[in-house]
């Protein structure tokens, strides 16, 4: 598998969906499969208007997968408990899975979601990859929905990461923008970030 330090703002390729998924250009499924799930977040809305936050208490009925986690800190955000007990609660170890279950479990419900997992490689703890899936927000249109991406900064999901919120679904010159504050959050940390056309980030702790 290829060195994934790559500078920020370097494209390493598109990122494509295959099934349910999440696959890079140029790497197989395998190979994202024998990636370790160290910790994912999710934003959750209903289809209603303006958007309501999905209760927690039917969450907590409805999803009953648990797993062992490091729990990253989480910034400051609306919805920051929601996410917190989210993780808690239904966290699987494969890419496929993770994004499988999860949004079977809110199309059933008529909820839509974004998630963002971080990865690890067994060979390498301090190479991670961060998979953002936000075709689901993107579909809604303008104003739908806030977006918190959630990663953390160290291997060990210990530190305090960055939170960046997207609203809506943005037109194409509003795109660039988009990455561009991306970028600016991921400045300073000790992160690589690439940015894909597929909604991907790339960075190696170092």
């Amino acid at each position: 598998m290829s060195d994934w330090a790559v500078p920020i703002g370097q494209p390493l390729g598109i990122a494509s969906y295959s099934d349910d998924y999440a696959v890079r250009t140029g790497e197989s499924i395998e190979e994202l499969d024998e990636f370790e799930l160290l910790a994912w977040a999710a934003t959750v809305g209903t289809f209603e208007d303006p958007p309501q936050w999905l209760d927690w208490e039917l969450a907590q009925q409805r999803v009953s997968t648990a797993h062992t986690l490091v729990e990253p800190a989480l910034g400051a955000a609306p919805g920051r408990d929601y996410l917190q007990r989210l993780q808690q609660r239904h966290v699987v170890t494969r890419v496929g899975k993770t994004d499988l279950d999860v949004q079977r479990f809110f199309a059933t419900h008529r909820f839509q979601a974004s998630l963002v997992g971080l990865w690890r490689s067994p060979a390498d703890p301090n190479r991670q990859f961060v998979g953002f899936d936000d075709d689901a927000v993107l579909s809604l249109g303008p104003e739908a929905y806030a977006v918190y991406v959630e990663a953390a900064a160290h291997p060990t999901v210990q530190d305090a990461c960055v939170a960046v919120a997207m609203r809506g679904s943005p037109a194409p010159e509003q795109y660039a923008d988009r990455m561009a504050r991306l970028r600016e959050a991921f400045m300073g940390t000790a992160r690589t970030l690439v940015v894909t056309g597929g909604g991907f980030f790339d960075r190696t702790v170092r």
